[in-house]
């Protein structure tokens, strides 16, 4: 999805619900975060195991987290092991994109805000809840996924 138009829906979420950052929250979806993690001209990914694609580390926003910044931190070291330094503060990303139905929840969206890190090249160690983690080239990330949110990313990546 084109960010402007994710940056409407997710503007349009926070007006209608009381809970966006609620794993529960549902209709039409929740807030998640993702941390694109760039080394060496690489980009980290993981396998996610239930939508059988490769993705930037993230997740969804626990009570705990103080800051979205700090949700994507976390599931990066969650999910890869991996140490990263925020690059700013700032929104690197937005993205919209639905989740089928599965384990008792219904179809929905995740409001995804994507940080960006840096980090050093280091073997990545997959967490159960993720098939694999892995470094992709970024001038062949379109050989790797298909995601138009990764390859969205992967050219702003290019740009710095």
């Amino acid at each position: 999805m084109e960010e402007s138009r994710a940056h409407t829906l997710m503007r349009d979420l926070l007006g209608v619900s009381d809970e966006p950052l609620s794993r529960n929250q549902f209709d039409p979806g929740h807030f998640t975060v993702g941390a694109f993690v760039l080394a060496e001209a690489h980009i980290l990914m993981v396998h996610h195991r239930r939508l059988d694609v490769w993705l930037e580390p993230g997740g969804h926003i626990d009570a705990e987290d103080d800051t979205l910044e700090g949700a994507a931190e976390r599931e990066l070291l969650e999910e890869t092991g991996v140490t990263a330094r925020l690059v700013d503060h700032g929104i690197f990303d937005l993205d919209v994109h639905a989740i089928p139905a599965a384990k008792g929840e219904p179809p929905h969206s995740h409001f995804n805000v994507g940080y960006l890190f840096t980090a050093e090249m280091v073997e990545p160690i997959a967490a159960p809840e993720v098939r694999a983690a892995a470094w992709a080239p970024l001038a062949g990330i379109a050989e790797f996924t298909q995601d138009r949110a990764i390859l969205r990313a992967a050219a702003k990546m290019q740009l710095l």
